[in-house]
């Protein structure tokens, strides 16, 4: 039986670069409110990368060093590290770049949750609105201090060994099993 106020489907976004903490906190959230969530990841075609001229950071590759199923396979590891079962949640493409694609991917019909961190994210919201997409505010946290994807990468890039107290053990795990590390400090290269 479903709990009151839940609903069928619902969406997350975002580029996942690689999944922290803050990520999963808004991942558990939506969890709750849905009985199947779509993990939506944008900019899902690294190293292809669409500009985006309100948030340029997003399409340098240095920013997106891993691809699509990277990033599947380290927020999957994540959630089943918390006991999220697999049958609660998929993975889509998210080209919020391209608001136009998106309902190709997920249907307008299914609410987007998202929280505010930054100016990308009001854009965001203001995108997904005119796209006739039913956006639902978990939290605004605009004015605090939360986990950032770049500064996660930076200390990777400096073997700054902190970086692994903002991300789940899993994802660290994953990401030094895979050698996704190196990865990352070799995308490093493209910012000198």
């Amino acid at each position: 039986m479903k709990k009151e106020g839940v609903v069928d489907k619902g969406c997350v976004h975002g580029r996942f670069q690689p999944p922290h903490l803050d990520h999963l906190l808004y991942i558990l959230a939506a969890v709750e409110q849905v009985e199947h969530l779509i993990i939506g990841i944008a900019q899902p075609n690294a190293p292809f990368l669409d500009d985006c001229p309100a948030d340029p950071h997003r399409a340098l590759q240095a920013d997106n060093p891993l691809t699509y199923v990277e990033r599947c396979l380290a927020i999957e590891k994540m959630l089943t590290g918390v006991g999220v079962s697999r049958d609660r949640y998929s993975f889509s493409p998210f080209p919020i770049d391209h608001p136009e694609e998106l309902p190709s991917y997920v249907p307008t019909t299914v609410p987007c949750f998202t929280t505010i961190v930054n100016e990308w994210s009001k854009k965001k919201i203001e995108i997904l609105k005119s796209m006739g997409y039913d956006v639902r505010v978990l939290w605004d946290k605009s004015n605090a201090s939360g986990i950032s994807g770049s500064d996660i990468r930076q200390r990777i890039r400096y073997s700054d060994a902190d970086w692994k107290k903002t991300v789940h053990p899993a994802v660290a795990g994953y990401l030094d099993s895979e050698h996704l590390l190196d990865k990352i400090k070799l995308a490093s290269n493209a910012l000198r």
